[in-house]
């Protein structure tokens, strides 16, 4: 007879933690913004006879340029990321999650839901997080910080290798 495996932990996310998780989260696209926009950007500038590289005649040009650039990078991590952390802080309460062989169970003042193993499209470890998808878009993250040891995460990191496979983008 098996022994179903409890891990409790309680955990309480904060803005930072937010923030970390959006950046993780952002990165990619908007990295792919910026250079689709230097990339079509620098050839339709030229095209109206302005080349961006000849900095002896267009040295302004090139300087707002990449000026607006690094502005728009600014104003979108700070707009939108730094505000939906906020958002995400305000709903956020503290929470106890319990892993076991069936799923994930987390229990909160205002709500309790468990989930099975099979619900998570993935589950991703970073440095300083376990980010944990539901679908594509929507997840919910637990800091590393709230584990009690190295011990407990090495459980977790068996137990997720066990029910997820491949879905489970761990560390080691």
């Amino acid at each position: 007879m098996s022994v179903d495996k409890r891990i409790k932990v309680d955990f309480e996310t904060n803005v930072e933690d937010w923030r970390r998780v959006l950046i993780w989260y952002s990165w990619k696209r908007m990295l792919i913004e910026y250079v689709l926009i230097i990339v079509l950007g620098v050839p339709f500038l030229y095209f109206f006879g302005i080349n961006l590289l000849d900095l002896k005649n267009n040295g302004f040009v090139t300087f707002s340029y990449f000026f607006t650039l690094v502005t728009l990078l600014i104003f979108s991590i700070y707009f939108g990321i730094w505000r939906k952390a906020e958002k995400l802080k305000k709903i956020a309460e503290p929470a106890t999650a319990i892993f076991s062989d069936k799923g994930l169970k987390t229990i909160s003042n205002s709500s309790s839901s468990e989930k099975t193993w099979e619900r998570f499209s993935n589950i991703f470890e970073t440095n300083e997080d376990f980010i944990f998808y539901l679908m594509e878009n929507v997840f919910f993250t637990i800091p590393k910080r709230f584990f009690q040891d190295a011990n407990q995460t090495t459980e977790l990191r068996q137990l997720f290798r066990e029910k997820l496979g491949e879905k489970a983008k761990l560390k080691s």
